[in-house]
């Protein structure tokens, strides 16, 4: 893998890091709300 190509795969993750994080907070208080 060409590191260019490593590099468009960091930014990307970089952008879509803060909405993974969001949903994953978001079903992890789901989970709590559930089970408390």
């Amino acid at each position: 893998m060409p590191p260019c190509c490593c590099n468009q795969l960091m930014e990307k993750a970089r952008n879509l890091a803060p909405d993974a994080l969001r949903l994953a907070a978001m079903m992890l208080q789901h989970r709590l709300h559930q089970l408390f």
